[in-house]
């Protein structure tokens, strides 16, 4: 839900997958809840400039702004089943609120109408309201009022204390998308079926993704903005490589989730490919590991220039690019596209699923180069022959040479 007319959040999932309507339904007027499902919903509750201007006559008076016009939006007839939606979010969900100070007479009529029809009583986990503020004002106290009801006046400091973030907006949405994607990964150790370690090492290898993830945060501070369009446009190189060996221009590179539902549900579909970014996910963090103590320093290849690797690994004079490969199909895929030389000795190639022996280019002439090619590490053999995380790491160092 959103008071904002802007199109910002269309303009960024258009930019993101190409296709914003494919994933994001924007709901402005009631018919628009006849949509197809989409995977998100964007509900403009106050109106949409961006179809005002395209159709003046339909969407021009739907613009929420006056006083008078929030005040009696709760009334109008046309305005019923965005407020029902809206009543359902917030009476069904926890909310995180981002931007908005919440202020608005609607918004606390919805408020209440919604806590009538699902009472909050404190305590509760997780807290119903989190404001990414830094301090709570009067009308962020008047929200939690009316969401907790009568446990709030006995309960106020500690409900003050469980919504209040301590952050704004920027650095907030950073630091989620940080922690989901560590989420993701640190639960995507526990799919590989051949990876039978102790609960420490498993735990081991978790943190290590999770040290990786603080330091991307420290790295997020001084550009937040930027920081995220270099890490979204990595990931989206990244995963393409590793799930089918393309690399689009940058121009028509798009982003494709790790994955579409939430990751505990994902990895119950038979067909989803657990296992495989699992090992991807014990790979990431091998090389955080290997980064965090000092025995190499990482940086990120991209997309204008694929045949420098997905990820860089810099050890002493030698510098390694490395590209990381679901199945011997992609692997191939990246030989074809020219992105990847069999004889680059200075290549290293993890493979998540089997082996693959890389096909060595004609030569001009015969007998031996002095160079050994491509080094390949065979991420599912690795996980199935070690018994701890130490192990596990230096059996990776070892086969990769870095």
């Amino acid at each position: 839900p959103t008071t904002n007319w802007d199109g910002l959040v269309e303009a960024a999932m258009a930019k993101l997958v190409g296709d914003g309507d494919r994933c994001l339904c924007v709901v402005v007027r009631p018919e628009d809840f006849r949509e197809v499902e989409h995977q998100a919903e964007l509900l403009k509750f106050h109106g949409c400039a961006v179809r005002a201007i395209a159709d003046e006559g339909e969407y021009r008076h739907r613009l929420i702004a006056r006083k008078k016009q929030i005040s009696g939006w709760t009334t109008r007839p046309e305005n019923q089943m965005m407020k029902n939606r809206l009543e359902h979010h917030f009476a069904a969900r926890s909310a995180f609120v981002v931007g908005l100070s919440a202020q608005d007479a609607n918004i606390h009529t919805v408020l209440h109408e919604a806590t009538q029809g699902l009472a909050r009583v404190w305590p509760h986990s997780p807290p119903a309201v989190v404001f990414a503020e830094q301090s709570l004002h009067h009308h962020h106290k008047h929200v939690l009022q009316v969401t907790y009801g009568d446990s709030y006046s006995s309960n106020v400091d500690a409900i003050s204390e469980s919504a209040l973030l301590g952050a704004y907006a920027k650095p907030a949405l950073v630091g989620l998308l940080l922690f989901t994607l560590a989420e993701k990964l640190c639960t995507l150790v526990g799919c590989v079926p051949e990876l039978v370690l102790s609960d420490p090492d498993v735990e081991r290898i978790r943190r290590d993704l999770l040290s990786l993830r603080d330091s991307a945060g420290a790295l997020a501070d001084a550009d937040p903005s930027g920081f995220v369009q270099r890490l979204v446009w990595f990931l989206a190189f990244a995963l393409s490589v590793f799930r089918k060996g393309e690399v689009a221009s940058p121009d028509e590179l798009h982003y494709r989730p790790i994955s579409v539902l939430p990751v505990v549900r994902a990895v119950e579909d038979a067909d989803y490919p657990g296992a495989s970014l699992g090992r991807l996910a014990v790979a990431v963090s091998l090389l955080a590991r290997g980064s965090g103590e000092g025995q190499w320093s990482l940086s990120l290849g991209t997309a204008g220039s694929p045949s420098d690797g997905v990820l860089n690994v810099a050890h002493g004079h030698r510098k390694s690019k490395v590209f990381a490969v679901r199945d011997s199909r992609a692997l191939s895929q990246l030989e074809v596209d020219g992105v990847l030389d069999p004889d680059d000795d200075d290549a290293v190639v993890i493979l998540a699923e089997g082996t693959q022996a890389l096909t060595r280019s004609p030569r001009a002439h015969y007998g031996r180069t002095g160079t050994s090619g491509v080094r390949c590490i065979d991420i599912e053999d690795l996980c199935g022959s070690v018994g701890t995380a130490d192990e596990l790491f230096e059996a990776f160092r070892l086969e990769g040479a870095l």
